[in-house]
């Protein structure tokens, strides 16, 4: 445990937790509504400092980020915890799991491993949501930059303003995942807010932080094409070169629908590259997921097997179209 960095001691022994917007308030030996923060003795302890359910080498596509180093590895680490409750969570064993298997793994000896892992460009925070666990990320994020090596986080996006401000020197690449593009959607099936996941990728994207959304489109859940075109819209309007995920869902946790047909997911994907160049489908290994030039269509970022980037200089090869990709 440590204490947490941020929050606010209230009367008769409460705290406020600082992290996201959910500001939960703890009486003595209470925990958040994430299960990651406790209140003792009048002091927010993050329960997740320095412990870890999972940490893999993966390629960064898996993230997925489709415009950041394409084809490169990076350690990828999780606690346990979330601030959202989705019926669908993917990752419940270790975000909703109220007794999570975990290792004690100091901070030190995580940015030893991430930099005496041959091809390892940095760490990516992720599996459960960073938020929960964002004391052990910030602290390990400044040895990750000390080290010359890059820092990812593939997040919710529910984070307040004043941890994220902290965070954004030491960031070099986020994917923020927009559940549905509806309020009430978020109130009711998530226990969030759209407003304050929209505030992130904003901060994210104004400060110079390269951003990938991504989309799970649950069919019969989610996939108003209306909605889903307003999304494609403010995503336009913040920045075209955002790379956009729709990614398929498969039945998890306490949700049963059927997984979203493949021929859903790439009518999506279609409508959405009427606004923006670089939509990808995900879950789907047999669709094209392949980057290609906006101006003159050469593929330029081949994704299989292997990952052949033929990029030059950050342009296309063929036409010498700027491309936004690292």
């Amino acid at each position: 445990m440590r204490e947490a960095g941020f929050y606010e001691k209230l009367t008769d022994g409460r705290v406020r937790c600082g992290l996201c917007p959910h500001g939960c308030i703890l009486q003595e030996g209470a925990v958040g509504l994430c299960r990651g923060m406790k209140n003792l003795g009048g002091v927010l302890y993050s329960l997740t400092y320095e412990q870890i359910t999972a940490l893999h080498l993966d390629p960064v596509e898996k993230k997925p980020l489709y415009h950041y180093k394409p084809g490169a590895m990076v350690m990828s680490m999780g606690s346990f915890g979330c601030n959202f409750h989705c019926g669908f969570c993917q990752n419940h064993a270790i975000a909703l799991d109220p007794h999570p298997k975990t290792v004690a793994l100091g901070i030190e000896d995580l940015a030893r491993t991430a930099r005496e892992t041959p091809g390892n460009i940095g760490m990516a925070y992720t599996y459960n949501e960073p938020t929960v666990y964002f004391d052990m990320m910030l602290a390990l994020a400044k040895l990750i930059k000390e080290q010359e090596e890059d820092n990812l986080m593939i997040s919710n996006g529910f984070i307040s303003a004043a941890p994220l401000r902290a965070l954004i020197p030491y960031l070099d690449g986020v994917n923020v995942d927009i559940k549905s593009f509806d309020e009430g959607f978020y109130k009711r099936e998530i226990k969030g807010s759209l407003k304050e996941v929209l505030r992130t990728i904003t901060m994210l994207v104004e400060a110079g932080v390269h951003v990938e959304i991504t989309h799970l489109l649950i069919q019969g859940a989610n996939d108003d094409p209306a909605s889903f075109k307003r999304m494609v819209k403010w995503i336009k309007a913040l920045s075209p070169d955002i790379p956009l995920h729709v990614s398929r869902y498969f039945p998890d946790y306490r949700y049963t629908l059927p997984a979203t047909s493949p021929a859903r997911i790439m009518a999506f994907v279609r409508e959405a590259r009427e606004d923006l160049p670089y939509v990808y489908p995900g879950n789907l290994p047999t669709e094209d997921g392949g980057t290609y030039c906006p101006r003159c269509g050469h593929l330029l970022v081949e994704r299989g097997y292997t990952v052949v980037n033929r990029l030059k200089f950050g342009s296309c090869p063929h036409c010498g179209q700027k491309i936004p990709v690292i």
